[in-house]
């Protein structure tokens, strides 16, 4: 993909984290017409929310690892379970070295630490993973 619209699935449990990550998505303008621009965030904050909006084909799933009925690697596995055509990026606040990788061999295209998230770094690993 090289640019264009997405409709983005965020799978979040916590508010102010949700919040964070929609509020950088609104205010980060990619400079050039190539650059991929998130067109709606629909938000879950459960498995039991997310499994029902995978229905709407979200283009990429934006997916915390910490979810109620979820922890860690299993949220992933779930995830690429129940629609594995559908592109996934991590985001945590753990700060553990092997939970990226790990990650990525459950079946996500890639990771990022919710402290370090930028809007160009954001807008660019989406497109990574929808590519």
């Amino acid at each position: 993909m090289t640019g264009g619209s997405v409709d983005l699935l965020l799978v979040e449990d916590d508010l102010a984290d949700a919040q964070f990550i929609e509020r950088i998505l609104t205010e980060f303008r990619p400079a050039g017409e190539r650059m991929t621009q998130v067109e709606s965030v629909t938000h879950a904050e459960s498995l039991t929310d997310m499994a029902e909006l995978l229905a709407t084909d979200p283009d990429v799933v934006l997916l915390d690892l910490n979810l109620p009925g979820s922890d860690g690697i299993e949220t992933v596995e779930l995830l690429v379970d129940q629609a594995p055509h559908v592109p996934v990026v991590v985001v945590t606040g753990r700060s553990e070295t092997e939970l990226g990788p790990r990650a990525i061999k459950a079946g996500a295209q890639d990771y990022l630490h919710k402290g370090r998230i930028t809007g160009e770094l954001l807008l660019r690993t989406l497109r990574y993973a929808i590519d």
